[in-house]
């Protein structure tokens, strides 16, 4: 097992604290309009949080390369969205998008096709659902045993388990922000999950397999050993 920086409460501490924040906000409507408003304090500590994973990351020596680049580029892509690629902090116009909005962070890329497809969709809903149904099945079925065998080692291996976590919650993140079912439940989960996920990224630059150049060791005794 790779030696991790945090030990493996890291992963349920992080997922805890999103949902107690996602509880907290569907409780109190007041809580929701302060945390969740745009550029407000979770979308800026999500920023933050992504800063540091892609300084981490970059700063980092040990461990594998790719993976390194791959959380660092990923992390830098995800601050320049939640700061609307510092369209707000130099006050700058971004891009309008048809049907509304501005063109100001990665996600609104798949906001713009799924309002360009929404409409053909809508006149073959049936047939969407099927084929989307028994192609995801298919699928399942014939890289079911690739997915064990990527899915097994991920246990002992925190730095990309986190990666991998972290990719999965963006992607809900953007499947939210779509807006197809227009739930308030679902609606204040978008930021936070992409809190969750900046957690992610920044605990697998911390791991392992990212670790920093400046990173302290712990004494022997911490570790359990003895010096000869």
């Amino acid at each position: 097992m790779e030696d991790d920086l945090m030990d493996g409460r890291t992963d349920w501490l992080i997922a805890g604290a999103a949902t107690g924040l996602w509880l907290l906000c569907l409780g109190s409507d007041a809580m929701a309009a302060w945390l969740l408003v745009e550029d407000g304090p979770v979308e800026t500590l999500s920023a933050v949080l992504y800063l540091a994973a892609a300084v981490v990351a970059l700063a980092g020596t040990g461990g594998r390369p790719w993976l390194r680049r791959g959380v660092a580029g990923l992390a830098l892509l995800c601050f320049l969205s939640e700061i609307s690629f510092g369209a707000r902090l130099f006050g700058y116009a971004m891009p309008a998008m048809q049907g509304g909005g501005e063109l100001d962070g990665g996600q609104d890329l798949a906001m713009l096709l799924w309002r360009q497809a929404r409409p053909w969709l809508s006149a073959h809903k049936a047939a969407v659902l099927t084929a989307t149904a028994l192609g995801a099945g298919l699928l399942l079925w014939r890289l079911w045993p690739l997915l064990l065998a990527v899915a097994r080692p991920l246990a002992d291996r925190p730095a990309e388990r986190r990666a991998v976590i972290a990719v999965v919650l963006l992607a809900l993140a953007v499947l939210i922000d779509l807006d197809i079912r227009p739930y308030l439940v679902l609606r204040r989960l978008e930021e936070v999950v992409e809190l969750a996920a900046a957690g992610f990224l920044l605990a697998a630059a911390l791991a392992h397999g990212c670790q920093p150049a400046f990173r302290f060791r712990r004494p022997a005794v911490a570790r359990g050993l003895r010096r000869p």
